[in-house]
């Protein structure tokens, strides 16, 4: 088990971001006060193996719309997909 997030940027930890830190940190309080900061190996491990793009052939040509907000800090908006570059 390690932590799914930790204060210290340099911990070993699933989300190693300061708003994941946040959100959990913050909701566990409110939302879920019996939640515990822990998660298995395994779990991690399927978590960035998870490839979304991989399935579009599926999905096509239903409408895809992904949303996203603008403030995204992860930077994950870079690396997304642009529906008409899948046409």
């Amino acid at each position: 088990m390690i932590p799914v997030v930790a204060q210290d940027l340099m911990s070993p930890c699933a989300l190693p971001t300061p708003d994941s830190w946040q959100w959990f940190t913050e909701t566990g309080k409110s939302r879920a006060p019996a939640w515990r900061n822990e998660v298995t190996l395994q779990s991690v491990e399927m978590f960035t193996e998870y490839e979304p793009g991989a399935y579009i052939e599926w999905i096509s040509p239903t409408p895809l719309n992904p949303n996203s907000c603008s403030d995204e800090p992860s930077g994950w908006l870079t690396d997304a997909i642009i529906p008409s570059l899948l046409c």
